[in-house]
């Protein structure tokens, strides 16, 4: 009797194809967590980066606004109404001193604040912060002694004045929530500023008539700039750049001043002559009228003016004094 030869067919192979296939699944899942694990480690570094880069919530608008406004409220009483007082401010401030403002409500001065802005802030840490914040009072009922010192008026029944405080307001962020955590400090302040006025490079300036063929276009883009539309103005310009002007928001009134700088010559020229310079640098202080409000405002202006096709053309206008550079 012959023996089915299926009964004794080796395994092996069936065996050696799982292993092989068991191995390609362990790779693949070794490659699918090195991926995923650098996708990780890059995505981590990019939410650090941006958190790196963003302003702390305790220095930001926000914490500005916030203390802009408590000044508004602190520093706006009438001493007829001491509870409502005691009401406006009470969001603003830590459970400790809700039961503690420092101010005395009880005398007849009524304070109303005008302007509450910031003009300065320090960051303590990444919970606490001090703001300091520039205060326009208007009081009245004042000590008509002190008002006649600060006003020169000789006249008890005048108790009325505008005055200035520089407030300085600590402020906390905790679970998310901005709340003033001790009293507020009056400082003083002085409204110097450290700092120089921008002022014109010294650079060489051009002949006169180069000065005044600039300064008769100048003025007829001034002009233009007053009421013209985009396309007049891209008359003015290197490459047709079209650019908005006022649009009769503001009516150009005069040309104060003009300065005329040889900002590039051609190369190899020994004399300076007109055609010498292709590219001037221009500083101009003009004046401006409101129509609406009839107020007349002055500023600076900057061009590089650049010769090309037989005419000056602008090739780049700001506002305000810049020392462009090639």
């Amino acid at each position: 009797m012959l023996k089915n030869p299926l009964k004794f067919k080796s395994k092996t192979p069936m065996k050696a194809k799982f292993i092989k296939i068991g191995k390609y699944v362990f790779w693949i899942f070794v490659i699918l967590t090195f991926i995923r694990g650098i996708n990780s480690y890059f995505k981590h570094n990019e939410v650090d980066a941006k958190v790196t880069n963003e302003i702390p919530y305790i220095i930001s608008g926000a914490a500005q606004g916030f203390a802009s406004a408590f000044a508004t409220d602190y520093l706006t009483f009438n001493s007829q109404d001491t509870e409502e007082y005691s009401k406006r401010l009470a969001p603003y401030l830590s459970y400790g001193l809700k039961g503690d403002i420092p101010i005395d409500t009880n005398k007849d001065t009524q304070l109303t604040v005008n302007h509450a802005n910031v003009v300065d802030l320090k960051q303590i840490n990444n919970k606490r912060a001090d703001i300091y914040i520039k205060v326009d009072i208007e009081a009245r009922n004042v000590d008509s002694s002190v008002l006649q010192d600060q006003v020169g008026v000789n006249n008890d029944k005048v108790r009325n004045a505008k005055i200035v405080r520089y407030l300085q307001v600590p402020i906390e962020y905790e679970d998310n929530k901005l709340f003033v955590y001790d009293y507020p400090t009056f400082v003083n302040r002085t409204p110097e500023t450290k700092g120089e006025t921008a002022k014109i490079p010294d650079f060489p300036s051009v002949d006169g008539r180069l000065k005044e063929t600039i300064e008769k276009m100048t003025t007829d883009f001034f002009k233009t700039y007053s009421s013209g539309s985009s396309s007049q103005l891209a008359v003015y310009m290197l490459n047709n750049q079209e650019l908005q002007g006022y649009e009769g928001v503001l009516n150009f009134e005069s040309l104060d001043n003009i300065q005329v700088i040889d900002f590039q010559k051609t190369k190899n020229t020994d004399t300076k002559t007109n055609s010498d310079v292709n590219e001037v640098l221009v500083y101009t202080t003009t004046s401006w009228i409101d129509p609406l409000t009839n107020m007349t405002s002055k500023q600076h202006h900057t061009f590089i003016y650049k010769y090309e096709n037989d005419r000056w053309l602008i090739k780049q206008f700001s506002g305000g004094y810049k020392e462009w550079r090639k």
